[in-house]
């Protein structure tokens, strides 16, 4: 019996804002993908929309989630965006803000979560995808710029945590890039209905 761990966020939440729930949810159509090979896979899926890297980080010292990754055959993360999203209320309010302070608490708390994940399940395959860039898609076009540059920060950031702890990074952004107006919802920031099968396919075969 396989046991899949979705932790899943905003960077592929559909339009309704729906990542964790209903049939046409990443999650269900990515646990569909892994069906046709794990017959058997059942899932428990532990979206939560907005979490942070630091929240995850908080989230893995309870006792409930500690037990459900250790038992885990796959575990699935898509973490990340909220940061960046945070960062760019905290620009457009003209707030100061330490970037390299604030990508290295990023890189904190990935450690964090790594170690956390790999210390209970040392063995769980763990895909954790990279962020993609929806601006090109729509009317935020002025901010596409220093959107990708924080997006490419925090994609290093990411990868470098991801190599530290043998976790499978899916490269979300390379699938998408050149998509964003099929697959782009009409808030002109989260994926639709295509861009999430693109994205659930992706992580099924990585």
């Amino acid at each position: 019996m396989c046991l899949g761990i979705f932790t899943c966020l905003w960077g592929i939440q559909s339009q309704r804002d729906t990542v964790s729930e209903g049939k046409n949810s990443f999650a269900a159509l990515y646990y569909h993908f892994l069906q046709a090979h794990f017959p058997d896979l059942r899932y428990l899926n532990l979206g939560i929309n907005g979490l942070t890297t630091a929240k995850l980080a908080f989230l893995l010292n309870q006792r409930y989630l500690r037990a459900l990754v250790k038992e885990a055959s796959i575990i699935t993360l898509t973490i990340g965006s909220a940061d960046l999203l945070t960062l760019g209320r905290a620009v457009l309010a003209r707030q100061q803000v330490n970037t390299a302070s604030f990508f290295a608490g990023i890189e904190i708390n990935l450690e964090a979560i790594g170690w956390q994940i790999r210390t209970l399940n040392p063995v769980a395959p763990v895909k954790i995808a990279n962020i993609y860039n929806p601006l090109p898609a729509g009317p935020f076009t002025p901010y596409l710029l220093p959107a990708q540059n924080a997006i490419d920060r925090l994609n290093g950031c990411l990868l470098h945590g991801s190599n530290q702890f043998s976790f499978i990074v899916v490269p979300v952004n390379q699938c998408l890039n050149g998509l964003e107006r099929l697959v782009i919802g009409p808030d002109h920031l989260h994926l639709n209905l295509l861009g999430q099968q693109i994205i659930a396919e992706q992580f099924a075969y990585a």
